[in-house]
């Protein structure tokens, strides 16, 4: 190991892994169904979340990685239990979204998804007070946090429900929303579903990402038909990690793309068969133009073992042809 080079510490501080922990807890994951995508005790959920003062604490470096690879597949979703998340408000914790980029702080106390700044009755901003009612503010405590008259909320989403509903005509039907969002949960492309369902895609995109309409978004993750919540969080999971794993890709080149074979398989076969009759991997290497590192792979069944066993059987005499001598 070179001077520059340091080995990294096996420990993290704890705060992020508490608070992503308690994020999930928030937004409806129950304590067992975090505890089966971790594969963990239950009880060992539990005890990282109550942790008081994370900021004194650590964790190993491997916990931390699977605890932040199952919040960003699914922290934008909602779980299956809504007593979780009740329990979670009753405890003072705050969804993943809350944190804006600032979970792993410790420098950072409140949440910055719920600090707001004093206001002298300017416009009210009706995308964050659906941001604090869905952290389960009350009215009477969102007006408090915004510095404006409970009734000013009041008439300002007043104003707006008459605007959707002015234009409701001229939108698309609710049912046709929903079931555009699920399919684009279950990995579809958004662009193919727009299409398809006559849906603009820049709508589509507002949706799901819960800026406009959250209680369409909300429908969407709930289970339909014989779905239990369990399948349903596993689909979106799945999902989740399919569409990171696409982009994974993309960021490294896009997809793999299909090689052609540089060899035909009967030559392949005719020069394993040669190697195995005794003859030089030179010899045989030079004659039908393949390399002697593929041959190799041939012959010792790391590559193709199907060619392998192909070239130890014998092979099959052509029949004689009609009117040629006996």
């Amino acid at each position: 190991m070179g001077p520059t080079q340091r080995r990294q510490p096996p420990n993290v501080p704890a705060i992020g892994t508490v608070r992503r922990l308690q994020g999930l807890a928030a937004q409806a994951f129950p304590d067992d169904w975090v505890a089966a995508r971790l594969r963990w005790p239950r009880a060992r959920v539990r005890n990282l979340r109550a942790i008081t003062h994370p900021q004194n604490y650590e964790v190993r470096r491997d916990v931390a990685a699977a605890v932040r690879a199952l919040a960003d597949a699914v922290g934008r979703l909602c779980g299956p239990d809504a007593n979780a998340a009740r329990d979670a408000r009753s405890r003072g914790w705050v969804p993943l979204r809350a944190w804006v980029g600032e979970i792993d702080n410790p420098a950072v106390v409140v949440p910055p998804g719920l600090v707001t700044p004093a206001r002298g009755g300017g416009d009210i901003d009706l995308a964050e007070v659906a941001l604090l009612r869905g952290y389960g503010l009350t009215l009477d405590e969102i007006a408090a946090k915004l510095a404006v008259q409970r009734d000013s909320i009041t008439r300002a989403q007043a104003r707006a429900n008459g605007r959707k509903a002015a234009q409701a005509n001229t939108r698309y039907p609710d049912d046709q929303v929903v079931a555009a969002v699920r399919r684009v949960l279950a990995g579809e492309p958004r662009q193919a579903v727009a299409a398809e369902l006559g849906i603009s895609k820049p709508h589509l995109d507002a949706v799901v990402a819960g800026r406009f309409r959250p209680e369409l978004l909300a429908q969407a993750t709930r289970p339909v038909g014989g779905e239990t919540p369990e399948a349903l969080a596993e689909h979106h999971c799945a999902a989740a990690a399919q569409r990171a794993a696409e982009i994974a890709a993309a960021r490294r080149g896009g997809l793999a793309r299909v090689r052609k074979p540089r060899y035909s398989d009967d030559v392949l076969v005719a020069a394993v068969r040669r190697v195995l009759a005794g003859e030089s991997y030179r010899a045989v290497a030079a004659d039908s133009g393949v390399s002697r590192t593929h041959l190799s792979g041939l012959v010792h069944g790391r590559r193709r073992p199907d060619l392998l066993e192909q070239a130890k059987q014998p092979p099959t005499a052509e029949a004689p042809q009609e009117g040629s001598a006996a």
